[in-house]
């Protein structure tokens, strides 16, 4: 669709410049090069772009719907994934429809560890043996963690998967990742990218899982999105009025603060009186882990909870300069309120939660930059220190009760 509207507009200012040609032809020499020169103008900044900023990221056509879970990863997906200044690679999706070296063929002397979570684990912002699961990986015999992340999964969806991947690959233990920033909210939300998300509710205090319709709404591209992201220049351009626009739209002093495209959800997370909202997302998320827990339980699987913390939660100067821009009060606040949360219920209902948080703020604390600041996902030396963190916790997991 986008290569024929791309094609037409191109005829027809084909067509537009042959006409002044017609029209003027007295000044048609200075048309040609006026013409060539704007053209060879554009086209050099094509290239310039492409080489030292790009921009197009393709990283929607990884996806596909599922009839269960709102989307997949599609299987054998081959795309460009573009964080600009930070992120420009071809990501490969495995067979099986995950984002990790093909999973068939596994020796069956080979002791199986699923880890299911959401972009935090399929990471697709960083090389494929730069993943955390491939370090690990690299440093075990015997054993080997199978990537079954997919990018904006919540504990919902998590749950829901867990079937397949119990019945399909059957683990000998289970890694749960969840992602402090999002996850929360995305068990009470409906929606991803284009595809709608099963989501759920607690109602009179019982957990209630919607399904309803996961088919996405087939809504072609705007002419507007479909031309500036056909350019390097003119996405360059649109990212960057997208961007000042959003700043423009902040709502600045002030301390209601719910989920939205451009509010940062640590302001809302992190507050050490929630609203009654994201009150009712915490609930719902407590209920999901111990409903993944029970199914573990049920198939006998040694199943870990880890928390992957945010980038301001890490780099805590970021975090003092969204307090400042917004005119917060810290003493308001608690950044690891949410990870301590988790903890707390983890060892109310004996559950095993690792909570990366410590580690990661020493290792920052010592200068290392483990996020990328922008994509806000764990860089290739964010994910070798998660290794780090995870392997010791890794090599205590009872595999002796492997799932029959």
């Amino acid at each position: 669709m986008t290569f024929n509207v791309i094609v037409y507009l191109q005829i027809f200012l084909l067509l537009v410049w042959i006409l002044a040609l017609y029209l003027f032809k007295s000044r048609r020499t200075e048309l040609i090069i006026a013409t060539g020169s704007i053209v060879g103008t554009f086209i050099l900044a094509e290239g310039l772009v492409y080489l030292v900023y790009p921009q197009i990221d393709e990283s929607i056509k990884l996806y596909e719907p599922h009839n269960e879970r709102g989307w997949s990863l599609k299987p054998r997906a081959r795309a460009p994934v573009v964080v600009p200044g930070e992120v420009h690679h071809i990501v490969n999706i495995n067979p099986q429809g995950y984002r990790d070296k093909n999973f068939r063929n596994i020796p069956d002397s080979v002791q199986k560890i699923a880890v299911i979570g959401d972009s935090f684990t399929s990471n697709i912002g960083v090389a494929l043996d730069s993943v955390f699961t491939s370090i690990i990986n690299s440093r075990l015999e015997g054993i080997r963690l199978l990537n079954f992340g997919v990018n904006g999964y919540g504990q919902v969806q998590q749950l829901l998967q867990l079937d397949e991947v119990i019945e399909h690959y059957t683990p000998s233990a289970l890694i749960v990742v969840i992602y402090i920033r999002n996850d929360t909210t995305d068990n009470v939300d409906f929606d991803w990218l284009s595809f709608p998300r099963p989501y759920a509710e607690l109602v009179n205090g019982v957990l209630h899982i919607k399904k309803g319709s996961v088919q996405p709404k087939k809504k072609s591209p705007s002419l507007l999105w479909q031309i500036t992201h056909s350019s390097q220049v003119l996405s360059l351009i649109s990212n960057q009025g997208g961007w000042l626009l959003a700043k423009l739209s902040e709502k600045k002093n002030n301390t209601d603060f719910s989920p939205s495209r451009i509010t940062p959800p640590e302001l809302y997370l992190c507050k050490k009186v929630l609203s009654d909202k994201i009150e009712q997302a915490f609930l719902v998320q407590e209920q999901l882990l111990l409903k993944i827990a029970a199914k573990a339980e049920q198939h006998s699987i040694p199943i870990v909870f880890t928390i992957a913390p945010t980038f301001v939660q890490v780099h805590q100067q970021h975090w003092k300069k969204l307090i400042e821009a917004y005119g917060l009060k810290e003493s308001d606040y608690d950044i690891a309120a949410p990870n301590k949360r988790l903890v707390a219920f983890a060892k109310q209902h004996d559950l095993t939660m690792i909570d990366l948080l410590p580690g990661l703020l020493n290792e920052a604390q010592s200068g290392k930059q483990l996020y990328f600041p922008q994509e806000q996902h764990w860089n290739k030396i964010g994910n070798e220190t998660v290794a780090n963190l995870l392997l010791p916790h890794i090599k205590k997991i009872n595999l002796s009760t492997r799932h029959k």
